[in-house]
C-alpha cells in the first residue's frame, strides 16, 4: 500500500534539542519479502528511503487516527514515525493492515514500487489508469474501475457499497476486501449483489476473499462458484452456521469465522487441513448449542405429510423434481445469477450437502443430521484457550443410499 502523506522520523536515542521535529512530504509504502514485512519512507531528508522491518514494531499510536494522524514506534532503530494524512480512509486502511500483520493474520500486499520523485502536495494521482493493477477505494466504488482490464487487487474497505456491478466479475481479481463496509440493505440490492461471483473469469482467479464485520448472516451461496479460493474471512458477522456446501471449495487454505455465533462446523471441512483456521469467539460446545440446527429447524417448519408422500423407506427412488434439478446444478458446478431460480430454491444452499456414506448431494427431506465431536486440525489453530475438541454436523441418506445417473 502506497502513501502520500507529511512524515516526521524522531530520533529517540538523541537528546531533546537535537530531535529537530519536522514534517516532510513523503511517500510511505509496506511491502513484503517472503514472510517479512516492512514500511519504507521516502522523501527529501531520506531520498534513498529508509526502511523499518514491521517485526521491530513496538507500539502504534493511533488514538487520532480519525483526524489522520498516525504514529509508529520501533524498536530498531529506535526511531518513532509520526505519519499526517489529508487521505484519512487510505490511512486507517493501512492503519489496519498493519494491525493485521502485527496479530499475524494473513495479508495480501500488491507488487508496488516507490515512485522517483515526491508528488507536489495538489497533485491529482490518477485512481485510474486503465493499466493499473491494484484500486483502493476511498468510500464508495467507481465504475471507471471496470475500465482496469488488468486489476487483480482491489479494496473497497469502509465503504458505502449498496451494489457491485455484475462486470465486476469479468475483471482477473486475485483479491478482493470488502471488510468493514455497509453492503446492501434493500431486498432488491440483496438479491443481485452477490452476481459479479457467477462471472466465469472471477470464479476462476479470485484466490482471497474478505468479508471481515459486514453484518453477514449467512454465507452467500455463490461463493460455492469460486473453485480457486484459498482463503476466506468472514470474522465478526452474525454467522450462525456454514453450509455443508462450502466442503466444495477444495483450494481453501485459510478459513476464518472468529467473532461469529456458530455452534458446529460441517463434517465436509472435517478432512481438511488448514494453513490457518480461526473459530475463536463463537458458541462451540456451550451448554445450549445443539439445541439449534438450522437443517433440523428447517425439516420442523415443513409438513411432514407431504415428506412422507415423497419419499418412504418402501419407495425410497421417488424424489421430488426441484430434488434433483437442484443436485444435478450443484454436482456440475453451474454458474448462475440466483435470480435465475424460484426464491424458493435458494434456501437449499445452505441445507444441501453430501452423504457421509455414499459422498451425493442430498436435501433435507432425505436425510439424518447428526453431530460429532472431533478436533479441527490446521497448522496454525486459532481458538479459545478453554475450547477442545468441537461438534461438527454430520448428513447421511435416511434411506437406502442411491447412486445417479451420470447423465446428471
Amino acid at each position: 500500500m502506497l502513501i502520500l502523506c507529511m512524515v516526521d522520523i524522531q530520533n529517540l536515542d538523541a537528546t531533546p534539542w537535537q530531535r529537530n521535529s519536522r514534517f516532510f512530504r513523503s511517500c510511505v509504502l509496506s511491502k513484503q519479502s517472503n514472510d517479512n514485512y516492512y514500511i519504507s519512507v521516502k522523501n527529501s531528508k531520506y531520498p534513498n528511503s529508509i526502511t523499518y522491518d514491521l517485526a521491530e514494531l513496538e507500539n502504534v499510536h493511533h488514538k487520532f487516527i480519525k483526524q489522520g494522524k498516525l504514529g509508529l514506534r520501533f524498536e530498531q532503530p529506535n526511531h518513532l514515525v509520526l505519519i499526517k494524512s489529508d487521505d484519512k480512509p487510505l490511512l486507517e486502511l493501512f492503519l489496519m493492515q498493519i494491525q493485521n500483520i502485527v496479530i499475524k493474520r494473513p495479508v495480501v500486499i500488491a507488487t508496488r514500487h516507490m515512485p522517483r520523485t515526491i508528488p507536489p502536495k495538489k497533485k491529482c494521482v490518477n485512481r485510474f489508469n486503465p493499466m493499473s493493477r491494484e484500486f483502493v477505494a476511498i468510500n464508495r466504488f467507481d465504475n471507471r474501475v471496470l475500465n482496469m482490464k488488468q486489476l487483480n487487487y482491489i479494496v473497497l474497505e469502509n465503504c458505502d457499497v449498496p451494489s457491485l456491478p455484475i462486470d465486476v466479475g469479468n475483471l482477473p481479481i486475485a483479491y478482493l476486501s470488502l471488510s468493514n463496509s455497509k453492503l446492501a440493505t434493500t431486498q432488491y440490492e440483496q438479491d443481485i449483489f452477490w452476481n459479479w461471483m457467477s462471472m466465469n473469469t472471477i470464479s476462476n482467479t479470485l484466490k482471497t476473499l474478505r468479508l471481515d464485520h459486514v453484518d453477514l448472516r449467512v454465507l452467500p451461496f455463490e461463493t460455492l462458484f469460486l473453485k480457486n479460493l484459498e482463503t476466506l474471512s468472514v470474522s465478526n458477522n452474525n454467522l450462525t452456521f456454514l453450509p455443508q456446501c462450502i466442503g466444495e471449495l477444495q483450494k481453501l487454505k485459510v478459513l476464518d469465522v472468529a467473532e461469529n455465533m456458530l455452534n458446529y462446523l460441517p463434517i465436509s471441512l472435517y478432512n481438511r487441513t488448514f494453513q490457518t483456521l480461526n473459530i475463536s469467539s463463537n458458541k462451540f460446545m456451550q451448554h445450549d448449542s445443539l439445541l439449534y440446527d438450522h437443517i433440523h429447524s428447517f425439516v420442523h417448519s415443513i409438513n411432514r405429510c407431504i415428506c412422507s408422500e415423497i419419499q418412504t423407506p418402501e419407495n425410497p427412488a421417488v424424489k421430488m423434481l426441484s430434488h434433483l434439478s437442484f443436485c444435478s446444478l450443484l454436482k456440475n458446478n453451474v454458474k448462475f445469477k440466483r435470480q435465475d431460480l424460484p426464491r424458493s430454491l435458494w434456501k437449499y444452499f445452505d441445507l444441501a450437502g453430501r452423504c457421509i456414506n455414499c459422498d451425493q448431494f442430498m436435501l433435507p427431506y432425505n436425510i439424518i443430521i447428526n453431530h460429532t465431536v472431533a478436533y479441527p486440525t490446521a497448522s496454525n489453530l486459532i481458538r479459545n484457550q478453554d475450547s477442545g475438541s468441537i461438534p461438527w454436523q454430520t448428513m447421511a441418506c435416511r434411506f437406502k443410499c442411491l447412486t445417479y445417473s451420470s447423465s446428471m
